[in-house]
């Protein structure tokens, strides 16, 4: 994640040209993807609707695991969301409190952006020396050797590369010109790295303060997705605007406010997830999960894909 890829909140409707969170947000899969944890703020609750099929990755803290997971049946599925259900279950006692789910979601959120930091790393170090130099990034994300004839020709990549090699340079912490997995890790997901927030906020700056005044109005933050007044979209944006962001109430985002606009709160994303998903399976309301009530919620918490047919041969399998 860089520029265009901040995220908001957790309710995000749409996003912005920085890192998932407003309007404006870039749309290149390669050098402007959000981390799988903004996508899944984002799409979560797209149109303010909360998606079941991305609960899986909140808890398993694995795309490919999910996915994995998705095509078991559902009798294997329960076998292995119950080992799962142990491993949450810190204290041991035989249940998970609300308190151990939101723990195993946080870390789970941080390890899907991990997995898709190690796939990046792997995809742009080209001559596999364990280190990602500028010009392998910007080949892999640009795809042009030739970088001037590239900035001549297409504006966009102009701005996109400018921005990239901000972040780049702030990753680099030993001003070696290249990037190991750490420094990388840095650079594709900025908002968990203290020592990136500025150039975050920069880039933001640069990118949305037209006037120059170091500071982002409405107009600004909502760059040039237009002023339709009448759209529900346009009012959840506005009231976020004025109830969440602009704490003081001048119509204006300074730097601290931008702050808490960008960097997102992944711990609290964590307890609204957690919520959820105890809305849903507390079946008896005592305030924590038993195993049981886990497994029995087996499509909630990593879901299945297997037929109503197959469930059938699972249940003749446990008659047998």
């Amino acid at each position: 994640m860089r520029s265009s890829m901040i995220l908001l909140a957790v309710c995000l409707v749409v996003v912005t040209t920085v890192q998932g969170g407003a309007p404006g947000q870039r749309e290149q899969e390669v050098h402007g993807a959000r981390s799988p944890s903004e996508k899944f703020r984002d799409e979560h609750y797209k149109d303010g609707v909360h998606k079941d099929d991305l609960d899986h990755q909140a808890i398993l803290g694995s795309k490919h695991e999910a996915e994995e997971f998705d095509h078991l049946a559902p009798l294997e599925s329960k076998k292995r969301l119950r080992l799962l259900a142990a491993k949450m279950d810190a204290d041991g006692d035989g249940f998970v409190s609300k308190q151990e789910l939101t723990n195993w979601i946080h870390k789970s959120m941080l390890a899907l952006d991990q997995e898709e930091t190690e796939e990046r790393f792997s995809d742009v170090d080209e001559n596999k020396d364990d280190r990602v130099s500028w010009e392998e990034y910007a080949h892999d994300a640009f795809g042009d050797d030739d970088e001037e004839n590239k900035l001549s020709s297409d504006p966009e990549d102009v701005k996109l590369m400018e921005e990239d090699r901000s972040y780049f340079k702030a990753a680099d912490k030993d001003n070696d010109g290249t990037l190991d997995r750490l420094e990388f890790s840095a650079f594709q997901n900025p908002e968990h790295h203290e020592h990136m927030h500025e150039t975050l906020i920069e880039v933001t700056l640069k990118e949305k303060d037209t006037n120059k005044n170091g500071q982002i109005e409405f107009k600004e933050f909502m760059g040039d997705v237009g002023d339709n007044r009448e759209s529900e979209w346009y009012n959840v944006e506005k009231e976020r605007f004025e109830k969440d962001y602009d704490k003081n109430k001048d119509g204006v985002l300074d730097r601290s406010e931008m702050r808490a606009w960008l960097i997102p709160d992944t711990m609290q994303t964590s307890v609204e997830e957690m919520e959820h998903l105890f809305n849903q399976a507390d079946n008896d309301k005592d305030g924590r999960l038993s195993y049981d009530e886990i497994t029995d919620e087996y499509r909630l918490f990593v879901g299945s894909e297997a037929t109503n047919y197959g469930e059938h041969l699972d249940t003749m399998r446990d008659e047998l």
